[in-house]
């Protein structure tokens, strides 16, 4: 059972909050309290199955309280996946009504395929931070791919590249902020079909027809498109793949 706020539950232990917590082993739901002590936060809740169980919270009393005085409820979604009246979280997580937490940390996955279109990564009006020359600033991801398309671009199959003379992103190199030359910028478009490679050992590899890999021909390598090769040939892998490995699927297109 919860105890009240600023209440002393054993020697040198006070009740900072209250909240509801999980059973690690049957999930039900409980009443659960913060508690300080030692200098420490910790979380307690009782289950009638499983009894009493308890877990550090916060590592330092002090940094806890400070971090309280930015807790902030958001103003929740606005169109939730869950809409039925009555939820009871998170069982009914999905995210419903009750949600009313905002982002504080966006991750963005961007991967070598990336053609800079994306409208949820990468939309046309988003601004990087980027250096020609002496200069910086921030520009138009969209607006920098089409300039430096239009003062020059190479035509590569299915897609265009350029290849800016002086543009330069901060990224990180030895653990410290750095400005990296840009080498290509690609835009490209495919809508034709897929192959899947079947090696010796069962692998597969899901890929577009025009996909180039390196294969043996008389004793020597040679790059070829995929679907310019024939069941036999030998194909030199970027990886080796035990065939002990339980991986029995690599999608190159995921």
């Amino acid at each position: 059972m919860a105890a009240k706020k600023g209440a002393r539950t054993k020697a040198k232990e006070f009740v900072l909050s209250q909240t509801s917590s999980l059973c690690p082993k049957c999930l039900k739901t409980l009443p659960a309290n913060i508690l300080e002590r030692d200098g420490k936060v910790w979380i307690r809740k009782h289950c009638p199955k499983h009894g009493e169980v308890e877990d550090l919270y916060w590592g330092d009393v002090a940094l806890y309280r400070k971090a309280q005085r930015f807790a902030h409820d958001g103003r929740g979604v606005t169109n939730p996946n869950v809409t039925k009246t009555a939820v009871t979280c998170p069982q009914d997580c999905g995210l419903c009504r009750l949600h009313k937490s905002h982002t504080a940390l966006a991750n963005i996955a961007v991967t070598t395929r990336c053609d800079l279109r994306c409208w949820y990564c990468l939309p046309y009006e988003e601004e990087i931070l980027v250096r020609r020359g002496s200069e910086s600033g921030f520009v138009k991801i969209g607006e920098l791919v089409e300039e430096e398309l239009k003062a020059g671009k190479e035509n590569i199959g299915p897609g265009v590249f350029a290849k800016p003379k002086s543009l330069e992103v901060l990224s990180f190199k030895d653990g410290k902020t750095a400005w990296m030359k840009v080498n290509k910028l690609l835009k490209r478009s495919y809508s034709g079909d897929f192959i899947k490679v079947k090696t010796k050992t069962g692998k597969r590899v899901v890929t577009t027809t025009d996909h180039r890999f390196m294969f043996l021909n008389n004793g020597n390598l040679t790059r070829k498109v995929i679907r310019a090769n024939d069941v036999g040939s030998k194909a030199l892998s970027i990886l080796k793949i035990p065939s002990s490995y339980s991986l029995n699927h690599i999608d190159l297109m995921e």
